[in-house]
């Protein structure tokens, strides 16, 4: 991302900010951008996940239909100093109904920080709605591989 795109950010909300990083997402799998997709990754990201293109292939063959709508927000992280933004991350969770299933989606997008490698997504995992519903009602949360296995792409049917 750069430092214009950063500084366009500063201007939106974190609910606008989230919604549009859902929507980079959701454009890249409905077009079948792989590339697209692996851009929003993070450079860290990219260069620690040796897998990473291929955990985004799987991705796209996973996803099915045209997107109907999305909705959702983002927990967002703040660390100031001295009044500047040093980082700002997001924890978004979303809903994303298509014509053919329901899907959660779950993010970690880091906007600004001081390690420029470190800017854009480091996590990304899809489940579907049928799944979420049962762990929430087994355990009373969903819980998030990357939380347990760390960055990368992830899916669950």
């Amino acid at each position: 991302m750069s430092r214009g795109e950063r500084l366009a950010y500063a201007w939106k909300s974190d609910q606008e900010q989230s919604d549009e990083i859902m929507e980079n997402i959701v454009r890249a799998l409905e077009e079948k951008d792989s590339a697209a997709l692996l851009k929003q990754f993070s450079k860290r990201t990219q260069k620690e996940e040796k897998d990473l293109e291929k955990q985004i292939e799987g991705l796209m063959e996973y996803y099915q239909g045209e997107r109907k709508e999305f909705k959702g927000d983002a927990a967002t992280s703040e660390e100031t100093e001295y009044g500047r933004l040093v980082e700002k991350s997001f924890l978004g969770n979303y809903t994303l109904m298509t014509d053919q299933k329901t899907y959660r989606v779950c993010y970690k997008f880091q906007l600004a920080d001081e390690n420029k490698d470190e800017v854009g997504l480091s996590a990304l995992e899809f489940v579907t709605e049928e799944t979420y519903q049962k762990e929430v009602e087994a355990q009373g949360y969903y819980p998030w591989r990357f939380q347990e296995e760390g960055d990368g792409v992830y899916w669950t049917d």
